[in-house]
């Protein structure tokens, strides 16, 4: 999702500071490997953990995430405590992203195929879903 040349013309999302989920576990895995319907975990469509840099940093909570799908569904998540989002929503690919925190707001450079976001070859460990 982080794009450092792809600053959002829209209004950054505050912070959200109550509330949150835990994450519960795995930040910066592929989510969709356990929860894929198929191995007794919860089935998500989409997704990802976001930090404080593209090279992992901390984890960011309370980030606002933006996703559209490709029939112009938004669906807007919020990262837990330990920086994981995700959806459990029907989603169309590819999808568009947009992840925000006041004061800052970044589009994602490209599409998402699939909901994997910290697949292997996107958003692994040597490239994170980062702010700023």
């Amino acid at each position: 999702m982080y794009d450092a040349g792809t600053v959002a013309t829209g209004d950054c999302d505050e912070p959200v500071t109550s509330g949150l989920a835990s994450g519960k576990h795995n930040a910066g895995r592929n989510c969709l490997e356990c929860h894929d319907g198929n191995h007794g975990a919860p089935h998500w469509t989409a997704a990802g953990t976001i930090y404080t840099a593209p090279t992992g940093g901390s984890a960011l909570s309370g980030a606002t995430i933006h996703l559209t799908d490709a029939a112009g569904k938004e669906i807007i998540l919020v990262s837990a405590q330990n920086g994981n989002f995700w959806t459990t929503e029907s989603i169309t690919f590819p999808l568009h992203a947009r992840a925000s925190s006041c004061p800052d707001d970044r589009l994602m450079g490209g599409t998402i195929p699939d909901g994997g976001c910290n697949k292997s070859g996107c958003h692994d460990s040597a490239m994170r879903i980062a702010l700023p």
